[in-house]
């Protein structure tokens, strides 16, 4: 799957993502207190490190799938371009205009 960030309601996702992280703070500063006055051993820090980049992750992971709608690889046409736009809009007008010619069969309208 593919993330739309340009459609995703980024308000909300940020204020998720500064909501669940906010606690991660308290925590990794009391990591480096506890580094700095060696209180805590090489393998809690190992584990303190893992459980903040497994949070961080999983915030992030979960704020995407809330706010930020997704699409399957492929879905957009990737040789899309401005000119095809102009020219699909053109096609547009002019199906349109004919339509409100009633459809003409024949004449400068026809063609």
């Amino acid at each position: 799957m593919q993330l739309r960030w340009d459609k995703c309601n980024s308000a909300a996702y940020y204020d998720y993502t500064r909501v669940h992280l906010a606690p991660l703070s308290d925590l990794v500063s009391d990591i480096l207190e506890k580094v700095e006055g060696r209180k805590i051993s090489f393998y809690d820090i190992v584990n303190n490190i893992e459980l903040c980049y497994t949070s961080i992750v999983s915030v992030l992971s979960s704020a995407g799938k809330m706010f930020v709608p997704n699409v399957r690889k492929g879905f957009f046409k990737w040789w899309w371009n401005d000119n095809l736009t102009l020219l699909k809009k053109s096609s547009a007008d002019s199906n349109k205009a004919w339509k409100a010619a009633g459809k003409p069969r024949q004449g400068p309208m026809f063609y």
